[in-house]
């Protein structure tokens, strides 16, 4: 029995859920008057939030091209983002049009001189970008940009089944193949597959972990075909030894198919292309000593004696200028030499453009590997690849390339010549004026002839962008996961080299 303090306590709180109740009764009869008084008869009419355009809001014309990038980009924006968005919306665009030709085939630029290109670099790594870039353009290539490791793994698991390669720096490829959050493995089928991995290498070595042919080389990484095929030096011989040269990039029966990286190349026919033609008789009376760095003046690769700019100077009535980094230079930098100070590219260009002759001094060195390289040094060579002499060639100005080794026995047998330039070497005067090392005859004569006679512009075959194009077309059409097929069932066998995931 409930005492009658307690009974009054119930009823007490039962009177006040009764006033709640009628409360909340009210409060609902009213929302419902309103509700019929603005036009709502039920709930579900109500204009709930919603993440996807309204009928309301869409046409059956609209694209996707249209939802996604209304309106376009700032011309003036060329960033790696804003670049993406326009490829990306003209895949769109082309795939609703049905007129796409090579543009559902995707390329990952991945490197740095790729992002350096749109920065405006101007250094060797980036004229080779540039030039891939070019090719891809012209060829019909969708491309994307990306700036790290984990941008690359998203932009591949949104369009991996269009993505046909990646290029990356070395790092980048040796991580991801390691990382199982990135390359394709038995956990991770949306990952990227190693074969679609190559590295954008500038220098000689082999430096992926699929080895040679998934290393992509700006220049070839042998001259034995070439060397074999030239005996004849003339202009027209030389251009020929190129086009064999590219033809058959392939290794001799005696080396192994993996002793390649694959060869790219690059064109400097678009930094060339900026530069105004200046006319060989209004060009001052000036030579360009090309390095801009002051050590490179001195030391065992140094090819002259200071006094041979001197006597030079004297015989051909020039001045020589040189673009080296800094203004305090040492006791062994030629006094002959005006320094005019590294120079920013427009202005660089200009320089070389207005010169009579462009001088190599032995370094920067660019090599290329040969059977001589190896077994008259000990080992392979892998030098750096400066454009220089070829932008000069291009813009219509010879070369002086020093030749720092060489047979004693038979010194005009160039397959034994240990040059600055050596792709170079095989050219002959007008063009190209090989000097011997210590030679202030052979250096002064050079001089003298460099800047009384005038060539045309002139690029390697080999070096033109139209030659770019068909070596990139064939890159990215070649069969690479039956490539990488072959090499895992080879390394399996010998157990010899790491396994990857297809």
């Amino acid at each position: 029995m409930l005492s009658d303090s307690s009974w009054l306590r119930s009823l007490t709180i039962s009177r006040r859920r009764i006033v709640l109740l009628l409360l909340a009764g009210g409060l609902i009869f009213v929302f419902s008057i309103y509700l019929e008084w603005s036009g709502y008869t039920n709930l579900t009419s109500l204009p709930w939030p919603t993440l996807s355009p309204s009928p309301a809001d869409l046409s059956p014309s609209d694209s996707l091209s249209d939802i996604f990038f209304p309106g376009g980009l700032p011309e003036e924006d060329h960033s790696w983002m804003a670049e993406n968005d326009r490829t990306i919306a003209s895949l769109f665009r082309c795939v609703e049009q049905g007129n796409c030709r090579n543009q559902t085939k995707v390329v990952i630029l991945a490197g740095g001189p790729f992002r350096g290109v749109l920065r405006g670099d101007n250094g060797g790594e980036a004229i080779w970008a540039n030039s891939t870039i070019i090719a891809l353009q012209r060829l019909g290539y969708s491309f994307l940009y990306s700036s790290s490791r984990e941008r690359t793994s998203h932009l591949y698991s949104m369009f991996r089944n269009l993505v046909i390669a990646i290029f990356a720096d070395v790092p980048d490829v040796k991580a991801c193949f390691h990382d199982h959050d990135c390359v394709r493995v038995e956990r991770n089928l949306r990952g990227i597959p190693a074969w679609k991995l190559f590295s954008f290498h500038f220098w000689s070595s082999a430096d992926n972990p699929l080895g040679r042919k998934w290393t992509l080389s700006p220049e070839l990484v042998s001259d034995i075909i070439h060397v074999e095929a030239v005996t004849d030096h003339s202009l027209d011989a030389v251009e020929r030894y190129c086009i064999l040269g590219v033809s058959h990039s392939m290794p001799l029966a005696d080396q192994s198919p993996d002793s390649y990286n694959t060869y790219l190349g690059y064109s400097i026919e678009p930094q060339c292309a900026h530069q105004t033609h200046i006319p060989f008789d209004v060009r001052p009376a000036q030579a360009f000593v090309y390095s801009k760095h002051v050590q490179n003046f001195n030391g065992s690769k140094y090819a002259w004696a200071p006094d041979f700019f001197d006597e030079a100077s004297a015989a051909a009535g020039v001045e020589f200028i040189a673009g080296v980094h800094g203004t305090d230079l040492p006791e062994f930098f030629p006094s002959n030499i005006t320094n005019v100070g590294f120079m920013a590219q427009a202005d660089f260009y200009s320089v070389v453009a207005n010169s009579r002759v462009v001088i190599g001094v032995g370094r920067p060195v660019t090599h290329v590997l040969s059977r001589f390289s190896v077994s008259h040094f000990g080992s392979t060579k892998s030098g750096h690849r400066s454009p220089t002499p070829y932008e000069a060639l291009c813009f219509g100005v010879p070369f002086i390339n020093p030749i720092l080794n060489w047979d004693r026995k038979n010194p005009t047998d160039r397959t034994r010549w240990d040059s600055q330039h050596d792709t170079l070497k095989y050219l002959d005067p007008p063009h190209v004026y090989n000097v011997f090392k210590d030679d202030k005859e052979g250096f002064i004569n050079a001089v003298v002839q460099a800047t009384s006679t005038p060539i045309e512009s002139f690029v390697l075959p080999d070096m033109r962008i139209s030659a770019i194009e068909a070596r990139l077309g064939g890159i990215l059409e070649t069969d690479w996961k039956a490539e990488a097929a072959e090499l895992l069932a080879d390394r399996k066998a010998s157990r010899v080299g790491e396994t990857f995931w297809l």
